[in-house]
């Protein structure tokens, strides 16, 4: 299944950027960008994950593979300031507090902090196999483990936190949909943010990676929809209504 998957997630996450590009264009806003990034990004991930088996186990696989860890550690912290935004537009009053904001800011960084020191750096990938995907990770189950590839002893044993900066950050961004919600009527936010949290916890070595991955789109769906929604109620329906976002 993740074989046909992944591929889809690529068209999938592009189409993302697409729709987050024409968005951009109409109102050119720091959020819309960042979700734009994280789209492209994604894609690439869903990419390098759907070619693995076609590379192949060496070098040039392990090297592909580095960006998309890059890409988690730093992207996904920075989704609580592209929340903060729509929250800023629809008019939520904790989002209008520049104090608020600089706290948001504050959250990003350190949360991008935690995810480098626990995903990036220092990390040892090491070939895994599941489901017709072939990656590099740094942490293995006995099911992930490719014919053919020998593993240092002990590779099994190596198990570590939850990821805890992309968990902070769906909270963060679920508490800024709910408020959305309450003042605006737009709980597609906080719904993406849901779905997120429950991809997230199936275990990727059962089903695979496409489930969170999937989450992931969903997500960034979400955030583009309530920015869509926010354009039109501004009065940006149009590619010819362009304006910077308001400070």
């Amino acid at each position: 299944m993740s074989t046909f998957l992944h591929p889809l997630l690529v068209v999938l996450h592009l189409s993302l950027v697409v729709w987050g590009t024409l968005l951009w264009q109409r109102q050119r806003s720091l959020g819309t960008l960042i979700v734009i990034i994280t789209a492209a990004g994604l894609a690439y991930d869903n990419l390098i994950l759907a070619l693995g088996m076609s590379i192949g186990v060496g070098s040039t696989l392990e090297t592909l593979n580095v960006p998309r860890y890059l890409l988690h550690a730093v992207m996904t912290p920075l989704l609580v300031l592209t929340a903060l935004e729509l929250a800023r537009r629809a008019g939520v009053p904790m989002a209008q507090s520049t104090r608020n904001r600089n706290i948001m800011a504050g959250l990003a960084v350190i949360l991008i902090g935690v995810g480098m020191s626990q995903s990036f750096i220092g990390m040892h990938l090491k070939p895994a196999c599941h489901d017709g995907i072939l990656r590099y990770a740094e942490r293995l189950t006995e099911n992930q483990l490719c014919e053919g590839v020998t593993y240092e002893e002990g590779v099994l044993e190596a198990r570590g936190l939850p990821p805890l900066a992309s968990i902070a950050t769906v909270i963060v961004v679920a508490i800024w949909g709910f408020m959305i919600g309450r003042k605006a009527s737009l709980w597609w936010l906080l719904a993406g943010a849901v779905v997120m949290f429950i991809t997230a916890a199936v275990p990727a070595s059962r089903v695979g990676l496409w489930v969170g991955n999937a989450g992931e789109f969903v997500l960034l769906a979400s955030l583009l929809f309530v920015t869509a929604r926010l354009q039109a109620r501004e009065g940006l329906g149009a590619l010819g209504s362009v304006q910077p976002a308001a400070s």
